[in-house]
């Protein structure tokens, strides 16, 4: 599997789909940004997070839930 990435970060799941993939995928990072709110100032900030991994990286599950650890924000 290739990247994912999320142009909304805030959105339900996506987080989650951002660093469950990290821990499973062949490219070292994803890219995660929040969306611009129509009810907000159009000067108002968004902000971009890149997500990656390094040999500390791993996912498991446990107790019916994934965990990823030592992921680099």
């Amino acid at each position: 599997m290739g990247y994912t990435d999320s142009s909304d970060i805030t959105s339900r799941y996506e987080m989650t789909k951002l660093l469950t993939a990290l821990v499973d995928q062949t490219a070292s990072f994803n890219v995660g940004s929040t969306a611009k709110q129509e009810d907000f100032p159009d000067d108002t900030p968004t902000f971009t997070f890149t997500f990656s991994r390094d040999f500390k990286t791993h996912g498991y599950f446990g107790d019916g839930s994934y965990t990823a650890e030592n992921v680099l924000v």
